[in-house]
């Protein structure tokens, strides 16, 4: 039986996945995981980049400066999305795809409280820069590797 599997943005999906190099015919699950998980931590580079920069040009507004600052902390190391992209890359050579989709997961939840609001009754951060569009592409990248990676755990 043939799995379809479905993306929320299937165009996306297929353009990440094609620009692997030799695009996806015959490559396995893995390695579309491995690359996407590259794919990944290169956007994450680039918004840690960005954020920084938005910080520096913002850094006499004290809210702002801490509204990015905050994001910036869902992005570093070991607990935000660059950890659990390590993670990915780790669980996959071992094999253990429920960690791979765990951690993938975990990119989301940063992702997901990059720009949230703090406060309910608070407006939505009234970000006018691409720092949105930065953050959606990795949300999207690490919502390919939850559905390869749920595929694979079936295995």
């Amino acid at each position: 039986m043939v799995r379809r599997i479905q993306f929320e943005d299937s165009s996306f999906c297929s353009n990440i996945l094609n620009s692997k190099p030799g695009g996806t015919k015959g490559a396995d699950l893995v390695s579309l995981v491995r690359y996407a998980s590259e794919v990944a931590r290169s956007n994450v580079a680039n918004t840690i980049k960005l954020t920084n920069m938005l910080i520096e040009k913002n850094g006499t507004d004290p809210k702002v400066k801490a509204k990015y600052n905050s994001c910036l902390s869902n992005f570093h190391e070991q607990f935000g999305c660059l950890g659990h992209i390590d993670s990915v890359q780790k669980n996959l050579k071992k094999g253990n795809y429920y960690l791979v989709n765990y951690a993938a997961l975990g990119i989301i939840s940063n992702v997901n409280r990059c720009l949230a609001r703090d406060h309910i009754e608070e407006p939505p951060f009234p970000d006018t820069t691409n720092l949105h569009t930065f953050v959606d592409i990795i949300k999207k990248v690490a919502s390919i590797i939850d559905v390869i990676s749920k595929i694979l755990m079936e295995k």
